[in-house]
């Protein structure tokens, strides 16, 4: 792989993007976005860009380069309507990869940003498509409302026990505080968490 190249992989359920060091028959040394040098095996990227950056001119001038291609990337993402795509899509019984996705969504010869935003838009929703690598696979309308509807109630939690959370801090320091509205349900989800522990729907 030539040095300088642009790639990106997973990290800590992350996309993360990074520029190609050095190789060697095993593994990759990078340059990440977040100014580490990582050891990689070349299996575990999820994108390998066209595009490359001069590694010549220093790390610094390299970080530099990457933080613009990882905000453009990241301003794209913005863009893509995920739930558009999958409804035209979903009867599809196929697994599509980004480039293909990319040329539907923004036209032929689509450019490496647009092609990696599509994957991160992708990676980042999860509802309406099946994540391989990098590729995708359109999930059945059954699938994506079940898993909609267990997002909305794992985000309902989140924000019940963030509240709860705030109550009870409160009420140590100071004795007081105002209950949440969530008050009945989050003393429900203590006493299961107590009761049941791992096993409780709260967990």
């Amino acid at each position: 792989m030539k040095l300088g190249t642009i790639v990106e992989y997973i990290c800590d359920r992350q996309i993360v993007c990074g520029v190609v060091l050095d190789e060697s028959p095993k593994k990759l040394r990078l340059l990440t976005e977040g100014n580490r040098e990582v050891s990689l095996a070349e299996k575990r990227l999820i994108g390998v860009s066209r595009e490359s950056v001069d590694i010549s001119g220093g790390r610094d001038r390299s970080l530099h380069q990457l933080a613009e291609v990882v905000s453009r990337r990241e301003a794209l993402q913005e863009t893509i309507d995920v739930f558009e795509i999958w409804e035209f899509l979903n009867e599809e019984e196929r697994w599509f990869d980004a480039r293909t996705i990319a040329e539907m969504y923004f036209g032929d010869n689509p450019s490496e940003d647009q092609i990696s935003a599509v994957g991160r838009a992708f990676f980042e929703d999860r509802i309406y498509f099946k994540f391989d690598t990098n590729r995708f696979y359109p999930r059945t309308v059954r699938e994506a409302d079940e898993l909609s509807k267990r997002r909305k109630e794992e985000e309902k939690r989140e924000r019940m026990l963030e509240a709860g959370g705030k109550w009870l801090r409160d009420v140590m320091e100071t004795g007081g505080g105002s209950a949440p509205p969530v008050r009945d349900e989050l003393i429900e989800a203590l006493k299961s968490f107590y009761i049941f522990g791992k096993e409780s729907p709260y967990y």
